[in-house]
């Protein structure tokens, strides 16, 4: 919690900041000798997107928040959040005062987990951690408070396989690209699911890279899926996709196309 919540004084701490520009979910600002826009201040239950004209660091300095005394109030549709616990969680524990339908979405800059119940989320998204910020899509509206640290449960979500972000064959970097869309989906041999743990799959716009995901194993299912965050700075882009198999490193082009839509999720578990 900032000593001074204005944004001038909240983001001094930038050398940089010429030509810089943040965005909140209903607003903007950018920096031309101080920030000037639609954000005045920066509050700690909202995510923000900064793009950086250069590379830097933001030193955030001021009295640790308690989690459990701060609600924050969602919306049916998506809401941006911000991640309030000085510890990491697992998404399960720190969604849990919430009451997600089937098929909602929390996603980070590298990552997303759906919920299906009975399981709770899925994903390549496990936990949420500080400092970031998240997008959650929820079919109505909720409350979300942050439990203690004394009160986080025995990890169950990692019998459910977990994963870390990255690939292994192609690597995109999120911090090039504005938006993003998600997709959950399979290798089809027929209508059979076909993928296995040796596959990964890579989405291109014309020859660039946009996005990548290796298989995860579903327990519920008992099958490998795919995770896959796909970027873009506009929509429109017409995406094609790769599938590489570590076993053989084989790489073959795949039939499906899809069109790009910001903040547009395809597929279910």
């Amino acid at each position: 919690q900032f000593p001074d919540p204005a944004i001038n004084p909240a983001l001094a701490s930038l050398k940089h900041p010429a030509n810089d520009l943040i965005k909140g979910q209903a607003g903007f600002s950018v920096y031309g000798g101080s920030w000037m826009g639609g954000i005045s201040t920066l509050v700690n239950t909202t995510m923000y997107q900064l793009r950086a004209d250069q590379p830097d660091t933001i030193k955030m300095t001021g009295l640790t928040i308690d989690p459990t005394s701060v609600n924050i109030p969602l919306s049916n549709g998506w809401n941006w959040i911000g991640y309030l616990p000085n510890y990491p969680l697992s998404v399960n524990d720190a969604l849990a005062s919430l009451s997600p339908a089937s098929g909602n979405i929390i996603k980070g800059q590298y990552g997303f987990a759906q919920f299906i119940p009975p399981y709770g989320w899925i994903g390549n998204l496990n936990y949420l951690v500080p400092p970031q910020g998240y997008q959650i899509k929820l079919s109505g509206a909720g409350t979300l408070t942050y439990p203690p640290k004394s009160l986080i449960g025995s990890e169950q979500v990692a019998a459910r396989g977990e994963t870390e972000t990255g690939t292994a064959y192609w690597n995109v970097d999120p911090t090039q690209f504005e938006n993003s869309m998600t997709l959950v989906g399979m290798y089809a041999n027929g209508e059979q699911n076909a993928t296995t743990a040796s596959h990964e799959i890579g989405a291109f716009a014309g020859a660039e890279l946009r996005g990548a995901a290796k298989a995860l194993y579903v327990e519920p299912l008992d099958r490998y899926v795919f995770f896959l965050t796909v970027f873009s700075n506009g929509s429109g882009e017409q995406l094609r996709f790769k599938l590489h198999n570590s076993e053989t490193g084989q790489v073959r082009d795949l039939v499906e196309t899809m069109v790009f839509a910001p903040q547009q999720h395809q597929g279910s578990i």
